[in-house]
């Protein structure tokens, strides 16, 4: 398999667990300050997820650096990474 289109599906992938986190937030039922500190709990959580995927999907592409060809084991740990993220 070609680096290039690995890193590709990983970004994808990562890209998509992104905008699914942000589909969770509900609409609060009142406006102005007090809606936001009705979502405190979800934008925090929110946060740290996302910059926690944001870590990983930058470790990853530091990781495959140097690689040069994907093998089928590395394709399934990265597979297991995704699973788990």
């Amino acid at each position: 398999m070609e680096k290039e289109r690995f890193l590709a599906f990983t970004d994808a992938i990562n890209a998509i667990i992104a905008t699914i986190m942000v589909l969770e937030f509900k609409t609060p039922d009142k406006s102005g300050w007090p809606a936001l500190t009705e979502l405190t709990v979800p934008l925090l959580a929110y946060a740290l997820s996302f910059f926690m995927i944001m870590t990983v999907w930058y470790n990853h592409h530091q990781l495959y650096r140097d690689i040069k060809n994907i093998t089928p084991r590395i394709f399934l740990l990265n597979t297991l990474c995704l699973f788990i993220m």
